[in-house]
C-alpha cells in the first residue's frame, strides 16, 4: 500500500494514520511533524483536511526508517492502536472546540450584549475582507447585515437576551466585496456562571447558492415554459384562494380562445406558432393590472383572473384585450381571439366557474362564425 501504511480510522474530520516514518504522511502536514518530530511533546495538526486530527505522542517521532517501527506505537503502553486513538478521543474539549472554530467553513461570531464583536472565526474574517483585529470591538450591525435588515436585527439580539432564548433566523450580509449574500443563522444564546445571559453565539451558513436553486425550481413549478405566465396548476391555486368561503373576495374570470391558431402552426410552422403565443401573453400581461393573474391553461387558451365581483370592469378588460389583439403582430397580421367572461362569488366551485367561463367563450366563437357565413 503506497503511502500511510495503517488506517486507524477519523478524528475531528480527518484520518489517522500508523505511519512509520515522516514520507508517509499527507504532504499537508509534512512541515508541521518535521517541526516537532525531534520532541517528545503533544503532536497537533492543526490543518489537517478538513478539521484536523489531534494526536498526542509521548516519544519521539523517528525520521529514520529502521526498523520502519511506527511512532504510533508509543501513544500508549504497548503500542495498542485501539488504545492510541482512544488517547486521541480524550483531548480536552477546549482543544477541539478551537479546532473546529478554524477550520470550520461556517460564519461563527460571538457578540456582546451592547453588539460589539468579541471573536470572528477565520471563515467569517475572510467572508467580512477583515482581520479579526479589524472586527473584535465593532458592531456587527456596522460590519456584515444590510442597512434596511440593522433594525430587526438589533430587536432579535436584544430580545434574545432579555429572556435567554436562542433562536434561529435568516437574512442578507454583505460580504467584504460590497455582494450581498443569503445566510442562515443559528444564534445561541450564552450563559455566566449565575446563568445570566451576556453574549450570542452566532453559526451562520451562507445558503445563497441554495436559495437560488430552490426560488428557480418554486416558479417553474408554477410558470408556463413558453410564455412565462402562470401555469394550469398554478392558476387553480389561485382561483380557488378568491373563492375560498372564508376569506375570498370573489373573482372575475376570461377564458381567452385564439382563433384560426391551427392555421398559423400549419403555414409558418410550430417555431411561428410559438412566437405568436410568446406575442399574445406579452399583449395580455400588458393589459393587466399589477394583481391580475394571467395563466396558459394549454394549447392557445389563456385565463385571466381579476380579483373582485365587477362585471364592468371584466368587460372593459376583454374590450381592450380584442383591441390589442388587432393591432398586426411581428409574426403575421392581427390575432383574433374569443374572450368568455364569468363572476365567482366566494363559496363557488371554481370548476364550475371557468366552465361559465369556457361555454361563453365557445358562444362568443360561433356568434363570430355566423357572422362571416353571413
Amino acid at each position: 500500500m503506497h503511502g500511510p501504511q495503517g488506517y486507524l480510522g477519523w478524528c475531528c474530520g480527518a484520518p489517522l494514520y500508523d505511519a512509520p516514518c515522516d514520507e508517509d504522511f499527507p504532504p499537508a502536514t509534512m512541515p508541521r511533524l518535521r517541526a516537532l518530530a525531534s520532541t517528545p511533546a503533544e503532536i497537533r495538526l492543526l490543518h489537517g483536511p478538513p478539521l484536523g486530527a489531534f494526536m498526542r505522542g509521548r516519544g519521539r517521532c523517528p525520521h529514520s526508517t529502521e526498523g520502519r517501527r511506527s511512532p504510533w506505537d508509543q501513544l500508549s503502553p504497548g503500542g495498542s492502536r485501539s488504545s492510541s486513538v482512544t488517547e486521541v478521543m480524550r483531548l480536552p474539549e477546549v482543544d477541539l472546540s478551537h479546532a473546529v472554530f478554524t477550520a470550520t467553513q461556517a460564519l461563527v461570531a460571538v457578540t456582546a450584549a451592547d453588539g460589539r464583536i468579541l471573536a470572528a472565526n477565520p471563515a467569517l474574517q475572510a467572508f467580512t475582507g477583515r482581520t479579526r483585529e479589524d472586527l473584535v470591538g465593532r458592531y456587527f450591525w456596522d460590519v456584515w447585515v444590510v442597512p434596511h435588515d440593522i433594525e430587526r436585527a438589533q430587536r432579535a439580539a436584544g430580545a434574545a437576551l432579555t429572556v435567554g432564548m436562542s433562536f434561529t433566523d435568516e437574512g442578507d450580509w454583505i460580504r467584504g466585496d460590497g455582494t450581498w449574500r443569503r445566510v442562515a443563522m443559528q444564534n445561541g444564546v450564552m450563559l455566566d456562571t449565575d446563568g445570566q445571559p451576556y453574549a450570542i453565539a452566532c453559526i451562520a451558513i451562507d445558503v445563497t447558492e441554495d436559495r437560488l436553486r430552490r426560488d428557480t425550481m418554486e416558479h417553474r413549478a408554477v410558470t408556463d415554459a413558453l410564455t412565462g405566465t402562470r401555469n394550469r396548476g398554478a392558476m387553480f391555486e389561485v382561483l380557488k384562494a378568491l373563492l375560498d368561503p372564508a376569506d375570498g373576495v370573489g373573482c372575475g374570470l376570461l377564458f381567452c380562445d385564439l382563433d384560426d391558431f391551427k392555421a398559423v402552426n400549419d403555414e409558418h410552422g410550430h417555431a411561428a406558432g410559438d412566437r405568436r403565443l410568446v406575442e399574445v401573453a406579452t399583449r395580455l400581461r400588458d393589459a393587466t393590472r399589477p394583481d391580475d393573474v394571467v395563466a396558459r391553461f394549454g394549447g392557445d387558451e389563456f385565463v385571466i383572473l381579476r380579483p373582485g365581483t365587477s362585471r364592468p370592469s371584466l368587460r372593459q378588460l376583454a374590450d381592450d384585450i380584442e383591441e390589442r389583439m388587432r393591432i398586426p403582430s411581428t409574426t403575421s397580421g392581427s390575432i383574433g381571439v374569443s374572450i368568455g367572461v364569468a363572476v365567482g362569488m366566494p363559496g363557488d366551485d371554481p370548476d364550475d366557474v371557468l366552465t361559465q367561463a369556457d361555454r361563453s367563450m365557445y358562444r362568443v366563437k360561433a356568434d363570430r362564425r355566423r357572422v362571416r357565413r353571413d
